[in-house]
């Protein structure tokens, strides 16, 4: 039987609940947000869904959005309506592909609902591949009259992937290291070498694969400024030019007549700045345009330089300053160091003012741009526009494609997503037809290595396609001197000569400017490649002769067992104590080896060898092979005789690891020749 307190309880609680609700009114009936249906966004694509709630008492709501997602409220926005209904916003990025739970809330500011939704992020639509938004421009420079070495960061944008491949394309600059640091950022690492020295340009090639379509390239001009040339006899070139205001949408074109008693070196250079440099300039901070030729030669001829427009994207009567130089040198002396410099004006930069006059540039279908603005109409962009980077013009695909065009959804130059009819490549002529010779197929050296190996005294025309590059095998049998010639004929591809061993490590090359190109080296038994390449476009023509005399030249090496152990990845393995004697490294070897070593552990390592046969150095590698002793004969300062670089015979190293986390993490202990010094040697390690 039930009490009479229970049944008090029961009857005063559903009383004492009406009574709060009259007492609180309005305020306590909560809103009700519909229901949301699951999405599919695309990467780079906006996705817009429409929110809708009600409030029995008709309170003004406010919504809102949460996901387990980064940095969601740089690229997602709820803006809320009159009508009470409110629109959520979200452009995905290639990170957050995947399908994520979205929990959506309206509030009347004491109750909330929130209904969850899931969206499916998947890859964007077809044609957004990456881009290159550094190095910024077509090139940089290297003053070697204030620095060694350059660096530089490259910057990748894809709208579909959170990862890509960066890397350099052939023709490699020797030497030069990229190091991928995160899935979209990598860094260009060079210090030329003396024999690089004599050359003033450098073709960089990199590229961004993210593995749906053709890499994309990016041709980038590595210039070396030479220091100092005053004591050099002669005169340097002479430049005339006028600076103007100018008052233009498309991108600007400068000119100027330069000339040179025996010729230029290669075609000027035009420096500039949306800022007004400091003095003494800094070169690297400089953009750089190669000029073109319009009309004359290397002696007397007008040049033009197009720089990217700066007001292109502004507002009609924007204006800005241009400050720019205009540099050339000679080629006075073709294997020292005094060739002369001119820059115009000799010291600060001109400085002209650019005005943005409205309206559209109105640039057709495949003609160079920097801004969307330059092109057609108001739905045309500029866009990349093949696999190398540059940018050009193209058409909406409202009207329809032309015939081998393709209407895909691409990124233009000012970030706008649209679909435009894009060609396979743009280009004012089409390359020649180019017909192979019948040593092919010699595309790569992994293809020569199955063709007859050429015959000694041999001589023959051939034939290089543009982008398809000519190796050869040459079979060594005794001690002598390989010599390997190439004569180009007249017009196209400027030709170079490179000699490789049997696993594809550069012996030497041949990069003069011209197309006649000779190596002469002496060699020990073995199988070697001849390699003709070519940094620039276009075909050519060629005669190819190989030599072989059978000598005891003076110089020769004979690597030691251990080879291949040239870097990290063929590195010996070394178990503590190694000792290894009788060794011997080449001009332009090195002897690495991997040494397994915890953190708190100390390394002792000791090299013996005669001095005066030639100086050899330690060099001690992180983890990933980065040289944390550097020690060239173009940066001695940094040799130490504490890391085991002296000069004199014999070298010591004890190396404590301090690198939190190793137990243990692989180290390399690489032997170097100085200055490409050969030699041979006892060596022992040991781990404390």
């Amino acid at each position: 039987m039930t009490s009479e307190p229970y049944l008090r309880v029961r009857l005063v609680a559903p009383l004492l609940g009406l009574l709060v609700a009259a007492a609180c009114g309005e305020d306590s009936r909560p809103p009700r947000l519909e229901t949301i249906d699951d999405q599919v966004a695309a990467v780079g694509t906006e996705l817009v869904i429409t929110l809708r709630a009600t409030d029995p008492d008709g309170d003004d709501l406010s919504y809102d959005f949460t996901a387990d997602l980064d940095d969601l409220d740089a690229r997602a926005s709820i803006s809320e309506r009159p009508d009470g209904t409110a629109v959520f916003r979200f452009t995905p990025l290639g990170a957050d592909v995947g399908v994520w739970p979205f929990d959506f809330t309206a509030s009347d500011g004491t109750h909330a609902d929130t209904v969850t939704a899931t969206v499916d992020i998947r890859t964007a639509l077809e044609g957004t591949a990456p881009l290159f938004r550094e190095p910024l421009g077509s090139g940089t420079t290297l003053d070697l009259g204030t620095a060694d070495c350059l660096d530089l960061g490259v910057v990748i944008e894809d709208q579909d992937d959170a990862a890509v491949t960066i890397g350099q394309a052939e023709p490699l600059i020797t030497d030069a290291v990229l190091q991928q640091d995160t899935g979209l950022t990598a860094r260009w690492q060079w210090c030329p070498s003396k024999e690089q020295l004599a050359e003033d340009r450098f073709p960089l090639t990199l590229f961004a694969d993210d593995g749906d379509h053709e890499p994309v390239l990016k041709n980038y001009l590595i210039v070396l400024r030479p220091g100092d040339n005053a004591q050099c006899p002669g005169k340097g070139p002479a430049i005339e030019h006028e600076p103007a205001d100018l008052s233009t949408l498309l991108d600007l074109q400068i000119s100027a007549e330069v000339s040179d008693d025996l010729g230029l070196k290669g075609p000027p250079l035009l420096y500039y700045s949306l800022e007004e440099p400091k003095e003494p300039i800094d070169f690297s901070e400089l953009s750089l345009v190669e000029m073109e030729l319009q009309s004359g030669d290397l002696q007397l001829g007008i040049w033009t330089a197009t720089v990217p427009n700066p007001v292109a994207g502004e507002p009609e009567g924007t204006t800005a300053n241009l400050f720019y130089l205009l540099s050339a040198v000679d080629d006075d002396d073709a294997e020292g160091e005094c060739d002369h410099l001119t820059d115009l004006p000799d010291t600060g930069t001109f400085a002209i003012e650019v005005h943005n006059p409205g309206g559209t540039g109105g640039a057709g279908v495949c003609e160079p741009c920097s801004a969307d603005v330059q092109c057609g109409g108001d739905a045309d962009l500029c866009v990349v526009v093949g696999e190398r980077g540059a940018m050009h013009c193209t058409e909406a695909c409202g009207g329809g494609c032309a015939d081998g065009f393709s209407c895909v959804q691409v990124m233009s130059a000012g970030g706008t997503m649209a679909e435009q009819c894009v060609p396979p490549a743009c280009s004012d002529e089409p390359p020649p037809e180019c017909t192979d010779d019948d040593s092919e197929p010699n595309d790569t050296r992994a293809q020569a290595a199955s063709q007859p190996a050429l015959e000694v005294e041999a001589s023959g025309d051939y034939t290089y396609c543009e982008g398809d590059e000519d190796w050869f095998r040459m079979t060594v049998t005794e001690d002598g001197t390989l010599g390997v010639l190439i004569a180009g004929g007249s017009g196209g591809a400027n030709l170079d000569l490179g000699v490789y061993d049997v696993s594809g490590g550069e012996v030497e090359t041949a990069q003069t400017g011209s197309s006649d190109e000779v190596l002469e080296l002496c060699l020990s038994p073995g199988s070697y490649y001849a390699r003709v390449f070519s940094s620039g476009d276009g075909n050519r023509d060629y005669e190819l002769l190989y030599t072989f005399d059978a000598e005891n030249c003076a110089g020769i090496c004979q690597d030691d067992s251990l080879e291949d152990d040239d870097g990290t990845g063929s590195a010996t393995d070394v178990s503590a104590p190694f000792v290894s004697n009788d060794r011997e490294i080449c001009s332009g070897d090195a002897d690495y080896h991997a040494v397994d070593l915890s953190t708190g552990d100390t390394l002792v390592a000791d090299l013996t060898f005669v001095h005066a046969s030639g100086d050899l150095d330690f060099h001690f590698h992180d983890t990933d092979g980065t040289d944390l002793t550097p020690c060239t004969p173009d940066a001695p300062g940094l040799c130490s005789t504490t890391n085991g670089q002296s000069a004199s015979s014999n070298e010591h190293v004890e190396r404590l690891i301090t690198q939190a986390g190793c137990a243990p993490c692989t180290f390399y202990l690489s032997v170097q020749g100085y200055a490409g010094a050969s030699n041979v040697y006892d060596l022992a390690i040991d781990v404390e």
